[in-house]
């Protein structure tokens, strides 16, 4: 991955995020190339300290499969739809790529005190087996 295809990702991915309340300019967006893996983050930036709990990060494999790592919001943000907003970012860099499937593993509970399964199958996620693993076909 070149330089220009970094900031390409960033610059979508800040463009989108703007546009979400919460976001600040001092927000970081990491683009990392390991072998045949892409890994892409938003973190919010704590000058230094111990980083607050509001960030995602995913994992691209070619144009098979992203799995998402993490989707996180500190208590402060909870139950206000930031965490459903970062998803759909993630869905749309998705889509717009042309990966055919997203991938995660559902664990804890909500906001609500109801099970992460019960709302990533509202966002278009089935369980893979007996297990916690999720996938949404995209395509």
């Amino acid at each position: 991955m070149d330089d220009a295809m970094s900031k390409e990702i960033k610059d979508w991915l800040r463009e989108r995020l703007s546009k979400i309340e919460i976001y600040k300019a001092s927000d970081k967006i990491g683009v990392v190339k390991q072998e045949n893996r892409l890994f892409v983050y938003y973190r919010r930036d704590q000058s230094g300290s111990r980083l607050k709990k509001l960030h995602f990060d995913i994992q691209l494999e070619g144009e098979e499969a992203a799995y998402i790592n993490s989707i996180e919001r500190e208590e402060e943000y909870r139950g206000r739809g930031f965490g459903r907003d970062l998803y759909r970012i993630i869905e749309d860099f998705c889509r717009e790529r042309k990966i055919k499937r997203i991938q995660l593993t559902s664990s804890g509970t909500s906001s609500l005190g109801e099970s992460r399964m019960k709302y990533w199958e509202s966002c278009g996620f089935s369980r893979l087996d007996e297990s916690n693993q999720m996938v949404k076909n995209l395509i």
